[in-house]
């Protein structure tokens, strides 16, 4: 057994391990692998990890992202964008707000198991739009540990991003404004994970 703090530890060391790609993760027998090779490496960084927490976070990520592609691939484009039609306007370029929405995502990704951890779908751009004072931004679902619902982050016009968590019937639980591209990702996964 282990404790969220275990959980947590776990999670700080296989954000700072850059060694560690999940790309060939796809199948429930490649999970003991990545168990073992994530003790290893963390070992070595002086990291002394729960082996069950460990076990635990690669059996999750490995579900969300099944779970996440099998959705995915049943999604028809106008399904995707009906959430976010709400969102977008039709006098601004669309190469712009999928230039932006590219730019959000890249960051987002900095480190790529965070965002894969969770369970992302519909990623969608958004346009610019007045009321948010944004020139545009990403939309996609989730299916985190702590939240599930839409997440939308919008890129201001100071420069700085405006992140929104909006439940599955469209209402926003949360905002946070001012978020520099550094934090964006961990902000997010705050909410979403752990």
């Amino acid at each position: 057994m282990y404790s969220e703090k275990d959980m947590k530890l776990v999670k700080h060391a296989i954000d700072t391990i850059d060694e560690i790609d999940f790309t060939d993760l796809v199948t429930e027998n490649d999970i003991p692998y990545y168990v073992e090779h994530i003790l290893r490496v963390s070992s070595k960084l002086g990291y002394n990890l729960n082996r069950d927490a460990v076990n635990d976070w690669v059996t999750s990520y490995y579900t969300h992202r099944q779970e996440a592609e099998a959705f995915w691939s049943n999604m028809s484009e106008a399904d995707i964008n009906d959430y976010y039609s709400a969102n977008k306007t039709s006098s601004e370029d669309p190469d712009e707000a999928r230039q932006i929405a590219a730019t959000i995502w890249s960051q987002l990704n900095y480190k790529p198991v965070i965002p894969m951890s969770w369970g992302v779908s519909k990623r969608v751009f958004m346009r610019e739009n007045e009321s948010k004072k944004a020139l545009g931004g990403l939309g996609f679902h989730v299916n985190g540990r702590k939240f599930k619902g839409y997440v939308n982050v919008w890129l201001t016009y100071m420069d700085e991003y405006l992140v929104e968590l909006i439940n599955n019937r469209g209402r926003v639980l949360k905002s946070f404004d001012g978020v520099y591209a550094d934090d964006l990702a961990d902000i997010i996964d705050k909410e979403i994970e752990t």
